[in-house]
């Protein structure tokens, strides 16, 4: 065999062991590429998933809804074609069913539904950003038209101050219990600042004027108590109930502690 076939036989060698190693390298970057497509998908699927399970029914309207459950048989039918040997059927059934009903639906009411203890108020909260960040994604996307983005954004917005105010509410209600009125007129103020921003919002003004009269409220049994301290005199009782308190205002016993302040925007995936 002459030298330049030897070569030849060499280079030919060298070449295919090159095309092999390149085919695997794009083989294996294709197979990364396509497990994270499968886990950001399976990712998408249960925020969803949970949005739709954990979120009081009052805290998503009709049109978001129906988008929810629309995504959701979306990213199953993408999952499935992805996992070829995964059974995505009951997925999407369950999730058709529940469009139809969606579908149906009356117009819910407009009060927030009540959470019970602070972990889950927490957990609430986590979910409400993100529902305002799919909200924001799908308008972005063309899939919700923007009037309806719009509205829902507000009243997401409105939800997430409402359960951070609450919070605070419960703290005060808590100091009032224990007569340390000017802890709970603190923490009224601290609910107020997490309304102030939504001061626009009609239930959001309510609300604030609640807490003015709250606020009101406390300073005259601290301003008492104070005085018949001074005078040597056995500190006044709370009345038993406050005149002027509203169906919403009891409401507001129900959650607890307080969260970080949210940064509004972050990608949807």
């Amino acid at each position: 065999m002459s030298s330049l076939m030897i070569t030849g036989t060499v280079v030919g060698i060298l070449l295919l062991f090159l095309m092999i190693v390149i085919l695997l390298q794009v083989r294996e970057r294709a197979s990364d590429e396509r497990v994270r497509h499968v886990n950001a998908l399976a990712a998408r699927y249960r925020m969803m998933r949970r949005l739709l399970d954990e979120l009081p029914p009052s805290y998503i309207a009709k049109p978001i809804r129906v988008r929810l459950l629309e995504r959701i048989i979306e990213t199953c039918r993408q999952r499935g074609a992805l996992e070829k040997t995964q059974d995505f059927h009951t997925d999407i059934a369950q999730a058709q069913a529940e469009l139809a009903k969606a579908k149906d639906m009356v117009v819910q009411a407009d009060e927030p539904a009540l959470i019970q203890g602070e972990k889950k108020a927490l957990e609430v909260r986590s979910q409400l950003k993100q529902l305002f960040q799919f909200i924001e994604s799908e308008q972005q996307e063309g899939r919700l038209d923007a009037k309806t983005a719009a509205q829902n954004l507000a009243r997401t917005a409105f939800l997430m101050a409402r359960t951070l105010a609450d919070l605070h509410i419960t703290r005060a209600r808590e100091a009032q219990t224990n007569r340390k009125y000017r802890v709970a007129i603190e923490c009224y103020h601290s609910a107020i600042d997490a309304m102030k921003k939504l001061q626009d919002h009609k239930q959001a003004q309510q609300l604030i004027l609640h807490y003015h009269k709250q606020i009101k409220e406390l300073d005259r049994l601290a301003n008492a108590e104070l005085e018949a301290q001074n005078l040597g005199k056995k500190p006044i009782e709370e009345p038993q109930s406050q005149d002027g308190a509203s169906a919403l205002s009891a409401k507001l016993d129900k959650l607890m502690s307080e969260e970080e302040k949210w940064k509004k925007k972050q990608a949807y995936d």
